[in-house]
């Protein structure tokens, strides 16, 4: 299941249903307790492919459906800016990376690490996935703690 958080600042939308919260918390002590839970209950009962819920003050908009993924990831992704208190964080924490990143910086890092991506690097690392899974399986049967783990 993919998902893209939008928050909604605006106010101006009619909203998609979704489960309703604490009224101060919203659903942030769920999502704490039982994130994976609490994405697919909500998924389950409001639908797979919108929802929205609030998080503390953050308006949460989750959009699933590979169409509205794609409008706003490439489509539109102009529309949909970093400025926000939410990146603001996530730069002081990791700094200007691929993710917090913008405008012509942001465009100089894809391009460098766009090759990596490329569809026979992608093969090759599921080919290597695959191996490292059934080299631990015996491990898992027996009960034993994989190495690393």
């Amino acid at each position: 299941m993919c998902s893209f958080f939008l928050h909604d600042t605006a106010r101006r939308v009619k909203r998609p249903f979704g489960p309703k919260g604490n009224w101060l918390l919203g659903n942030l002590r769920e999502v704490q307790r039982d994130t994976i839970g609490f994405l697919h209950h909500s998924a389950a009962q409001y639908g797979p492919d919108i929802q929205f819920y609030q998080i503390a003050f953050w308006n949460v908009y989750r959009l699933s459906h590979p169409d509205y993924n794609r409008y706003i990831l490439q489509d539109n992704q102009r529309n949909y800016g970093k400025s926000t208190l939410d990146y603001d964080v996530l730069r002081r924490l990791s700094g200007n990376g691929l993710i917090s990143n913008q405008g012509e910086s942001w465009l100089r890092q894809r391009r460098l690490l766009q090759p990596l991506f490329h569809r026979r690097r992608i093969a090759a690392l599921g080919e290597v996935m695959v191996q490292a899974t059934t080299d631990l399986l015996p491990a898992v049967h027996a009960g034993a703690k994989p190495d690393g783990v």
